[in-house]
C-alpha cells in the first residue's frame, strides 16, 4: 500500500512539474519584453489627473498624426496645477534602435518647421538631448530615454523648470 501511495505521490509530482515548468518557460520567455510605463505621480506643482494606456492611448496619438506612428506600448498622462497644465505621451519601443531611428526622424520633421510647430532647437538637460518646438499655444519637448520616446506639451508658464523636472525624474527611475 506504501508503495502504491508513493507512486501516486511521484506521478502527481510528475505531472505538476510538466504543467509548471512550461508555463514558466513561457512566462519568462514574455514578461520580459513587457514592460509596464509607470507616469510620474506628479512634475513639480502639476498633478497628474488622468491617465490613458496601450491601445487606447495609441489610438489617440496615431489620430493626431492620421497614420499609425506608435509602437504597441503607450501610455499618455493629463497633468494640472493652477499654474498651469500640460500633456506627457511615451511610447516604449522594443529596442534602444528603434526608439533612436523615431526620434531622429521626428527632429528631421520638426526641423522643417512646415507643420504646426516652430521655433525648433536642441539642447542638453542632464547629459540627455532635448529637443524644443513651439505650437498650438503650448511649450513641446521631446527626447528619448533608453528605449521610451517622451513628448512634453505643457503651458508656457511652467514649460522650462517642468521640463527639467521631468528629465530628473525620468533619469532618477531608471537609476533606481
Amino acid at each position: 500500500m506504501k508503495r502504491l501511495s508513493s507512486f501516486y505521490k511521484r506521478k502527481r509530482i510528475a505531472l505538476i512539474a510538466g504543467i509548471l515548468i512550461p508555463v514558466s518557460v513561457i512566462v519568462f520567455i514574455v514578461l520580459p519584453n513587457h514592460r509596464t510605463i509607470g507616469l510620474p505621480k506628479s512634475i513639480l506643482q502639476l498633478r497628474l489627473i488622468e491617465e490613458i494606456r496601450d491601445k487606447q492611448a495609441q489610438e489617440i496619438v496615431d489620430a493626431m498624426h492620421n497614420k499609425s506612428v506608435t509602437p504597441d506600448e503607450n501610455v499618455i498622462g493629463t497633468y494640472f496645477s493652477t499654474d498651469g497644465s500640460a500633456k506627457l505621451y511615451v511610447s516604449f519601443y522594443e529596442s534602444r534602435t528603434i526608439a533612436m531611428e523615431k526620434f531622429e526622424m521626428m527632429i528631421g520633421l520638426m526641423r522643417l518647421e512646415q507643420n504646426t510647430f516652430s521655433h525648433f532647437q536642441e539642447f542638453q538637460v542632464q547629459n540627455e538631448k532635448v529637443c524644443f518646438c513651439l505650437g498650438l499655444g503650448q511649450a513641446h519637448y521631446f527626447f528619448l530615454h533608453e528605449k521610451e520616446l517622451y513628448w512634453w506639451a505643457v503651458d508656457l508658464q511652467i514649460a522650462q523648470s517642468s521640463m527639467q523636472e521631468l528629465v530628473r525624474i525620468v533619469k532618477n527611475n531608471t537609476q533606481k
